[in-house]
C-alpha cells in the first residue's frame, strides 16, 4: 500500500460520510459512534481544508452554526443557573456530539464536554484563514462564536469531562488547553476584553496547576500524563514545541505510552489499550513542528501499516494491549473496534499534507 493510496481513500472515506447536513459521522459501522463529535469533526473539517476540499469543510460549520444559533438562550440559563446555585443544568448545557441532522440526541452520554467547542473555534477560524474569509467571523459565524465564548469563558475552569469521555469530575489539562486555543483564535481576529482576561487566566491556570515536577500532567491532581498533552504545543499552543516542560512530557509520552504507535494513557483498559493511529498522527504532527522530519514520517508509516487490505484505518489496534481480556469484554459488549474512524484518517490525511508541504514523503510504503 502506498502513501498516496490511503491518503485519497482517507478523503473518499471522509466525503462519503459526511450527511446532507454538513456532519461528519465517527465511525459508519460502530453502533455508539454513528454521531457527530465537535471534537472529531473539527479535525476532520480540518484536514478537508488542508487538502482542498474546503466545501465540505464549509458544509460542516455551517451545520453547526445552525445548531448553535439557537441554543443561546439555553446558554444564557445555563450561566444564570450557574452563577445562582454552583449547579450545571444539564439539559442547558451544549452537548457533546449530536445526531447526523443535527439534532440533539438525548441519549445517556456524558454529554458535558467542553473541549469541542475550544476545538471548533480553533477550526473554523483555520478554514476562514485558508479561505480568506475572515470577514464571516463578524457577519455569517458571529452568534454562533458569541454563544460558544459565552459558554467557554463561564466553565473553562469547571470539572467536565475530558476528550476521552471519561474524568468528569476533574480538570482535565487538554480541556482548558483546547479551550484556550479556541479563544486565542477568535482573539487573533479581533481585540476583546472578556477573551483575553479568559487566555490570560487560563494560561496562568496551565502553568500553576497543570505542570508538576517539569511536565505537564493530565488532570489536575494527577502525576500522570495522556497523549492528548500534545496538543498543548500542536496545535493550541498554550506552550512552545520547544519548551523545556513540553520536551519533557513529549520523552515521557514516548517512553510510557509508545512500543510502536501511540497509547492514550498508561494502563488504559478500554478494548486492552492498544495503539491509536491518530495519536501517532499527532505525534508526528508534533515532530514536524521541532523540525524532527524523520520522526514525522516514521510516525506516517506506522498510521500507513495500521490500515487494512480495504485502506480503513481503526480507532486502535489491538496489539500491544495492557489488559487483553478487556479486548474481549468491550468487543461482546460494543463489537469489533470502530473501523474506519474518519478522525483516524482525517489525521492521516493532516499528517500527509503537512509533509508534502515538506516535500518530505515518498510514496512508496
Amino acid at each position: 500500500m502506498r502513501y498516496k493510496d490511503l491518503y485519497l481513500k482517507s478523503i473518499e472515506i471522509i466525503r462519503k460520510n459526511q450527511s446532507n447536513y454538513g456532519l461528519y459521522i465517527a465511525s459508519p459501522n460502530f453502533n455508539n459512534y454513528k454521531y457527530c463529535w465537535l471534537r472529531d469533526s473539527t479535525f476532520i473539517a480540518y484536514s478537508m481544508d488542508l487538502c482542498g476540499n474546503n466545501s465540505s469543510s464549509r458544509k460542516y460549520y455551517c451545520g453547526i452554526n445552525d445548531i448553535l444559533k439557537v441554543r443561546s438562550k439555553k446558554v444564557e440559563q445555563l450561566i444564570d443557573t450557574y452563577n445562582k446555585s454552583g449547579f450545571i443544568d444539564k439539559k442547558n448545557i451544549l452537548p457533546a456530539r449530536f445526531s447526523l441532522e443535527g439534532k440533539i440526541t438525548g441519549t445517556d452520554w456524558p454529554e458535558f464536554q467542553i473541549d469541542g467547542y475550544g476545538i471548533f473555534l480553533w477550526g473554523l477560524v483555520k478554514h476562514l484563514e485558508i479561505t480568506g474569509e475572515l470577514n464571516l467571523l463578524e457577519t455569517t459565524f458571529k452568534d454562533s462564536i458569541d454563544i460558544v465564548v459565552k459558554y467557554l469563558t463561564n466553565f473553562w475552569n469547571v470539572p467536565n469531562y475530558d476528550c476521552w469521555e471519561e474524568n468528569g469530575d476533574r480538570i482535565n489539562t487538554s480541556t482548558i488547553v483546547c479551550v484556550y486555543g479556541g479563544l486565542k483564535s477568535i482573539l487573533g481576529t479581533k481585540k476583546d476584553k472578556i477573551i483575553t482576561d479568559s487566555c490570560d487566566k487560563i494560561k496562568t491556570f496551565f502553568h500553576n496547576f497543570c505542570v508538576k515536577n517539569n511536565h505537564i500532567i493530565k488532570y489536575i491532581g494527577a502525576e500522570l500524563v495522556d497523549s492528548s498533552l500534545l496538543w498543548c504545543s500542536v496545535p493550541f499552543g498554550i506552550v512552545d514545541a520547544e519548551d523545556y516542560i513540553m520536551l519533557n512530557t513529549v520523552e515521557k509520552i514516548e517512553s510510557l505510552l509508545s512500543k510502536t504507535g501511540l497509547k492514550r494513557y498508561y494502563m488504559d483498559e478500554y478494548y486492552g489499550g492498544g495503539e491509536w493511529p491518530l495519536l501517532t498522527a499527532f505525534l508526528g504532527w508534533y515532530y514536524l513542528t521541532i523540525g524532527n522530519i524523520r520522526g514525522a514520517r516514521k510516525m506516517l508509516k506506522l498510521v500507513l501499516k495500521s490500515a487494512d487490505k480495504n485502506y480503513m484505518l481503526p480507532e486502535q489496534t489491538p496489539f500491544n494491549l495492557y489488559f487483553p481480556e478487556k479486548y474481549y469484554f468491550w468487543k461482546n459488549k460494543w463489537g469489533e473496534i470502530a473501523k474506519p474512524l474518519l478522525w483516524s484518517h482525517a489525521m492521516y490525511v493532516i499528517i500527509y499534507c503537512l509533509l508534502q508541504r515538506e516535500r518530505n514523503i515518498k510514496n512508496d510504503s
